[in-house]
């Protein structure tokens, strides 16, 4: 029996492993003798000689091109083996890492666990079907896979990390995960969140700035905007949940009831508008045809059903 270690990001993630490993099916797994009747699905080129991730890392197995996942991988919840038959509850770390031709994966509900770099450089990978509950996603998980421009990950349970592929345009997030760790280096990305409180959410890094976070439409016309729950997010322009669904385009710029020129913001004959801090707490209320001058930072500024992330420089 070995153990399986995984020292990166400076979280450590151990698994037990038996010396049965097979292939079927296209796909190859491991089993795990702290979990009988379990496996994993693990890289063709995990064997029981180098099952450790770092010397699978000093041996190539997550930077060197990989041709044997390809196309549409379907993992099955259940596989046999020598008569036995075992649930398929868990992705190894690196397991499709460097995949040059894997299009999609689909993940069956008994998968609980993937490990890191699992989908690391698949630069085909567009689709990644996540069907049951997921206890945790780490930052390296989906790094440089460009082609993913939609992911949910809402099945993560405990906790999510992320670095935001480059062209992803959407990702939903999980409402019961309890720390979000979103890392963007690409462009603008929508978030969509079905959740009215905000769980523990930290923002360690940088979020484009004109990123939209799509909440409830309960959770937009609370007090205080709704918005101090979503404030660690970053600076995000904040919709409604339901008008992304419905592929409504949400009118802002043409609805707006104020105007900003320079540190000046002028609410219109119509309509008040009232305006918040990044912290979600309000700081003015603009009469009708009243002016307001604001300090350099973000702000939000709503008047009715219509809100939009501001910028003063």
């Amino acid at each position: 029996m070995k153990r399986l270690f995984s020292l990166l990001l400076g979280v450590v993630t151990v698994f037990t492993i038996s010396a049965a490993s097979f292939e079927k099916d296209g796909i190859y797994y491991v089993t795990d003798d702290d979990n009988p009747g379990e496996v994993f699905v693990c890289a063709q080129n995990c064997k029981i000689t180098n099952l450790w991730v770092l010397e699978a890392l000093d041996g190539g197995l997550l930077y060197a091109d990989n041709y044997y996942y390809q196309g549409d991988v379907v993992v099955p919840a259940t596989v046999s083996f020598d008569g036995v038959d075992y649930r398929v509850t868990r992705i190894a770390p690196g397991a499709f890492s460097g995949s040059m031709n894997l299009l999609s994966v689909t993940l069956p509900p008994s998968v609980r666990e993937v490990g890191d770099y699992a989908f690391f450089r698949c630069p085909k990978l567009h689709n990644v079907d996540i069907q049951g509950k997921i206890r945790y996603i780490r930052e390296s998980t989906f790094n440089d896979c460009d082609a993913l421009e939609e992911l949910d990950l809402s099945n993560v349970t405990e906790y999510l990390g992320i670095v935001v592929p480059t062209n992803l345009k959407v990702l939903t997030l999980p409402a019961d995960a309890l720390v979000y760790i979103i890392r963007s280096f690409g462009g603008p990305v929508k978030y969509l969140l079905d959740c009215l409180d905000a769980p523990g959410i930290y923002h360690n890094f940088m979020i484009s700035e004109d990123s939209e976070l799509y909440v409830p439409e309960e959770a937009l016309n609370r007090d205080g905007f709704g918005f101090s729950p979503w404030g660690a997010l970053g600076p995000f322009i904040i919709k409604n949940l339901a008008d992304y669904e419905a592929g409504v385009t949400p009118a802002v710029a043409s609805t707006r009831a104020w105007t900003l020129a320079g540190n000046h913001l002028h609410a219109c004959a119509e309509s008040s508008v009232e305006v918040f801090d990044i912290q979600g707490r309000k700081i003015a209320e603009v009469a009708p045809n009243s002016i307001v001058i604001l300090s350099a930072g973000y702000y939000v500024a709503r008047s009715g059903a219509v809100s939009e992330k501001i910028c003063v420089e």
